[in-house]
């Protein structure tokens, strides 16, 4: 066939096969062609007839054939023939091979179990690769049991009794990549930087195994997404299966699937290493001197059980606590330590197990936060008309809270009671602005607003708008937030409220339970437990109210935290708020919509009501006693960073009079105090940053930096260079936070895709062509037959091609040979 299309000067390659022939037409259609062709043949028969009456029947028929025939083969080139082929050619697949290049491949692992050292023995050629292990260690073993995960992947790529890469090179082009947060190419070398073809393991030689993430799903999805179209026998993955970092590792092996690119994982490392992980630590940002405080200390063991060890809490220098902690089966658990610290200052507060011997990695036994230490109190104002039951138990809360300093204003209360010796209650209201200012934090309960006058309700609106207080506004039944509407005041209120219809305290007749919004599940003020599920639970179990107060929706500024459900309450804009929060000016307001927040006390005692109303009085108090009154009031979303994470600095900028800035940018610089002096070059100690000011918010300002150098970072303006914000960067520990290979994970991502787990034992099955058990297991015993290998190196890749035949040069050949053959008829038979 190939020999006939060339003949008629159709190109077909050697290499490639024709599996398909067929003619279309794509000028005149073939019956309108017919026609033509009918009226060409009877025109030609009748002109030689009637010009040519000498001639014999015979001439006159040759003469019409080849006239008839020339002019056929004109009227083909009108309908335009085109020869339809389809041709397949043998295309070589792709094998990409996926390296984890990650911290956690450094980890020596101990390898105490005997699967365990055979499987480092057969990576160093010491045993048979196919021999499984049933095989007799080699009698010293000193050699391989401590072996780097990256050295064992490399000792088993370049065994030379395997030949992996060797043998799979000759099938397919392996096209090596490396992955830790990001892919990354093996490059070629050259200046191009373009991904090389493995034809040998210098390759590996290249590799460091240093990067702070493991990053399985998105390293998949991005090798699909590059690689999407093209002929790949699928992923060679190897890895120890710690993902910590992106999207989930079985999703992107469910999209491999999809794409038919089925995931053949080599998992490297010990499923069970002997480790202990000081993993997490939850301890208040900012803590007060002789007050004493909770860390809680996160602690992950692995083939630990009934060992015991010693949990360290120190502050600084200064040792504050110390547990004995005994190990039970593989998991966490939460260690409360308690620390009391002696002096104000900013400390490192470190949690710290000395090491075992026998453990995987010794360098996860601590985790630090830093602390900031003050020693000045909170000064609280609470106003109430008289003594409710709300007002009982939070007065009693703010009396024993030693980081409180409560005064309290009683409209029907007992004069007497502000004559009494050391007495925190008032007689009367602070009598001019200064005496406001004096408090950082103001709780009007349910109050009258006519016992304000627009002198005192402006010295409140000072305390927070220029002089970064806090305001609560505590609902009741009689007045709050009812009377307050059309005053001053009420431009402070984080909700918006109409006129009450309702009958006043009017309650429920059944409970309602109040319901965490999102934001008050990611907000430290609600948190009343460390672990985001179980304080979903403890919110979701604490007891409803019966009563709260109709507002209408929450300001759009404002923040809602805690939502009443109930769909009567509901409006457009979403279930009704009932506790939300804002930031006004320099300070913050927030909006109780309940006076039954003591009820949550019941069956549980103080715990969860202190613990709420104590982080409420913390919030809005400490940003003033840490000077948020000052002109430059930024602040970064945490205290602690690690390197390679972005950081945000906003806040805002005031002038002389607390005058918002107004210029469309702030220059500003960053300093690097490092922890490992001389790591980084004197000039990148400083660095610029620019805030940039934000469209519609007036003084308020951002901007970015990404941090990667460990160590303490302070901030400053150069309008304000007095004012320095601080921040801790550390090195990420997510590559040993959970050391063990993780079968499940990687076992599961190859059923997913359709391709197979091996282990050093079962490597040598990718190189079987079909299904194959172990040497040393029988069929007959029931043992299940192992995954095939990855299959054929090649693919028939059908193509489709169009050759037109009117122009190929034996078609215009035959032309010129019949008008030919025709004129030289007509000369010799003396026609014109």
């Amino acid at each position: 066939m190939k020999e006939t299309l060339k003949f008629f000067g159709i190109p077909v390659s050697d290499s490639v096969q024709v599996s398909d022939i067929s003619i279309a037409f794509h000028g005149l259609s073939p019956g309108t062609a017919f026609l033509i062709a009918l009226v060409i043949v009877g025109a030609t028969i009748w002109s030689y007839l009637r010009a040519a009456p000498r001639l014999s029947a015979t001439q006159k028929t040759i003469l019409s054939v080849l006239r008839s025939l020339l002019l056929i083969m004109i009227l083909l080139m009108l309908m335009r023939s085109v020869l339809l082929l389809t041709v397949e050619g043998t295309i070589r697949r792709s094998l990409l091979l996926l390296i984890d290049s990650s911290a956690s491949m450094q980890i020596k692992d101990l390898r105490q179990d005997q699967d365990d050292l055979k499987r480092a023995a057969i990576a160093r050629g010491l045993l048979d690769p196919k021999g499984g292990l049933t095989q007799a260690l080699p009698g010293d073993t000193s050699s391989f049991s401590q072996l780097a995960r990256s050295d064992v992947l490399k000792s088993m790529l370049t065994n030379d009794r395997l030949q992996l890469l060797a043998k799979l090179s000759q099938t397919y082009d392996i096209v090596p990549y490396t992955f830790g947060q990001t892919l990354q190419a093996v490059s070629s070398g050259d200046a191009s930087g373009t991904p090389q073809t493995a034809k040998d393991s210098s390759f590996l030689d290249t590799i460091t195994f240093d990067k702070p993430y493991t990053a399985i799903g998105d390293a998949v999805r991005s090798l699909l997404d590059l690689k999407r179209g093209q002929p790949l026998a699928g992923i060679f993955l190897i890895t120890d299966g710690g993902n910590n970092y992106g999207s989930q590792p079985v999703d992107a092996a469910a999209l491999a699937q999809q794409d038919k690119v089925p995931l053949y994982i080599y998992g490297v490392g010990i499923s069970s290493p002997h480790d202990i992980i000081v993993s997490q630590i939850y301890a208040p940002e900012v803590v007060f001197a002789r007050e004493q405080s909770t860390a809680l200390v996160t602690v992950r063991s692995q083939a630990m059980k009934g060992r015991t060890a010693k949990l360290v809490l120190k502050l600084g220098d200064e040792m504050m606590d110390s547990k004995d902690i005994t190990f039970g089966e593989d998991g966490e658990q939460v260690i409360t330590m308690n620390f009391l610290p002696t002096q104000k200052g900013e400390f490192e507060l470190v949690a710290h197990i000395d090491p075992l011997p026998d453990e995987a990695v010794k360098d996860n036994n601590s985790v630090s936060q830093r602390v900031r230490v003050i020693d000045e109190k909170i000064h609280v104002l609470y106003l109430e008309q008289k003594p409710r039951w709300e007002f009982r138990y939070l007065q009693a809360m703010m009396v024993r809270d030693r980081r409180l300093d409560p005064k309290f204003y009683l409209v029907e209360g007992d004069p007497e009671l502000s004559r009494e010796e050391n007495s925190p209650y008032l007689a009367e209201l602070p009598a001019n602005r200064d005496e406001w200012l004096k408090y950082d934090v103001i709780i009007i309960g349910d109050v009258d607003s006519r016992l304000f006058n627009d002198e005192q309700m402006q010295s409140i609106s000072d305390l927070v708008s220029t002089f970064g207080g806090g305001l609560i506004f505590l609902s009741g039944r009689n007045f709050m937030p009812d009377s307050y509407r059309l005053t001053p005041l009420e431009n402070l209120f984080p909700v918006e409220f109409e006129e009450q219809t309702s009958i006043p305290g009017a309650a429920s007749a059944r409970q309602i339970p109040l319901e965490l919004t999102a934001a008050g599940q990611n907000s430290t003020t609600l948190r009343l437990d460390s672990n985001d599920d179980e304080n979903r639970t403890i919110w979701k179990n604490l007891p409803g109210i019966y009563w709260d107060a109709h507002v209408t929706k929450a300001k759009p500024a404002a923040e809602v935290l805690l939502e009443d459900p109930s769909p009567e309450k509901a409006t457009r804009a979403g279930p009704m708020p009932v506790v939300a929060i804002q930031s006004y000016g320099t300070g913050q307001t927030l909006f109780v919509g309940t006076d039954e927040t003591w009820r949550w006390r019941r069956n549980v005692g103080e715990k969860y009501y202190t613990r709420f109303w104590g982080q409420v009085l913390l919030r809005l108090g400490l940003p003033r006693l840490l000077g948020a009154s000052r002109l430059t009031q930024l602040t970064t979303e945490r205290k602690q960073y690690v390197s390679g994470e972005r950081v945000t600095i906003s806040g805002r900028l005031y002038r002389s009079g607390f005058q918002p800035v107004i210029d469309p940018t702030v220059p500003g610089t960053v300093t690097i105090q490092p922890d490992q002096p001389g790591s980084v070059a004197a000039t990148d100690l400083s660095k610029a940053v620019s805030l940039q000011a934000t469209p519609g918010k007036p003084g308020y300002y951002e901007g970015e930096i990404v941090v990667t150098t460990p160590g303490v970072y302070t901030f400053s303006t150069e309008n304000d260079p007095s004012s320095v914000l601080d921040f801790r960067v550390t090195q990420p520990r997510f590559e040993f936070g959970d050391t063990a290979l993780n079968l499940k994970l990687l076992q599961k991502m190859a059923d997913t895709s359709g391709g197979a787990l091996y282990r050093e034992e079962d490597l040598y099955k990718m190189l079987e062509p079909e299904e194959a058990t172990r040497p040393e297991e029988s069929p007959a015993a029931g043992a299940d037959k192992v995954p095939s290998g990855l299959g054929g190196g090649t693919i028939k890749v059908p193509s489709p091609q169009e050759v037109e035949l009117v122009y190929s040069p034996l078609y215009f050949a035959i032309i010129i040979l019949l008008a030919s053959v025709e004129w030289f008829l007509r000369k010799r038979w003396q026609l014109a």
